[in-house]
């Protein structure tokens, strides 16, 4: 049986705020609704408490909910938080766990374990996403990959919002207590669960990064070949554009006029500088990048 006591309450009742030698603070956080707040109290030796509310996700991906909590060495108060609902936690082992735990912020630590854990499978299934994401920019760039790339970015900053809160209240425990956190086995874990679940989220986000640079680069070049491709258009019709615009003057005194052969010189002529113009360019090389191609 464990040495320390954790009160686990749907509401803020007397029984889990009279044992409580913050409890004026604590209630006032509550009472005014405060999200994602950390108190550390550890100015007086033998009285540290950490207290607080947590802003937390099930799914990672579903609504937000907040919970609140105390925690002082040998008490463990949270409001609002039915652990039940880690189901991908088995409810026997994480009791064992408490029970081991040798003080209320090391079991604490097992909570928050087991919540970062429902965070690790998230990023799992968001690894998968990814990967299937990336396979369809290798097969096809289409312009509505972009937003599932922005999709998956949102999802990253979500994952690593929420891991960053855990981060947070376990530095405020290793501020509270010091040197204990050293012999707390649980503690040391979540340090380690949370450090691999932070180190993925950074290969993660380099490779999320490194794919919207691609696209980047492939809108990029892809809008340059366009006007590439639209200027040489422009400049190979210039001789029919400028020749017909000079025989399709309406003066009266146009010598061409008459001439028996003048139809199919003029042809001759449109289609004889078109191809100089043709060959001109592409003696420059302006014309290879468009004849290479994909069919």
């Amino acid at each position: 049986m464990r040495s320390w006591k954790w009160i686990s309450a749907e509401t803020a009742d007397e029984e889990a705020l009279n044992q409580l030698k913050y409890r004026e603070f604590w209630k006032q956080d509550i009472e005014n609704g405060h999200r994602n707040q950390m108190h550390v109290q550890a100015l007086k030796t033998g009285s540290e408490a950490v207290y607080g509310s947590l802003v937390y996700s099930v799914k990672g991906e579903d609504k937000e909910k907040v919970f609140h909590y105390y925690i002082s060495k040998e008490l463990l108060v949270t409001i609002g938080f039915p652990h039940s609902s880690l189901s991908r936690v088995n409810e026997g082992e994480l009791e064992e766990k408490l029970n081991e735990a040798d003080r209320a912020p090391e079991g604490f630590s097992v909570i928050l374990h087991g919540l970062s854990k429902h965070y690790l499978d998230g990023i799992d299934e968001f690894e998968e996403k990814m990967n299937s994401v990336m396979e369809e920019v290798h097969r096809h760039n289409r312009a509505s990959i972009l937003n599932q790339i922005y999709d998956l970015r949102h999802s990253l900053l979500r994952w690593k919002g929420l891991l960053m809160k855990i981060i947070e209240l376990k530095e405020g425990m290793d501020e509270a207590f010091l040197n204990d956190t050293e012999t707390w086995t649980e503690y040391r874990r979540l340090t380690k669960q949370l450090n691999r679940a932070m180190t993925l989220l950074k290969e993660y986000e380099e490779e999320i990064d490194t794919i919207i640079n691609m696209e980047e680069v492939i809108s990029s070049n892809n809008g340059n070949e366009i006007m590439k491709s639209l200027t040489v258009i422009t400049i190979l019709f210039t001789p029919l554009t400028a020749w017909g615009a000079l025989w399709g003057m309406n003066f009266e005194k146009m010598p061409e006029l008459k001439w028996t052969f003048g139809y199919p010189a003029a042809l001759l002529l449109i289609i004889s500088t078109t191809i100089y113009v043709y060959w001109y360019m592409n003696s420059k090389g302006f014309m290879k990048d468009l004849l290479r191609r994909r069919k």
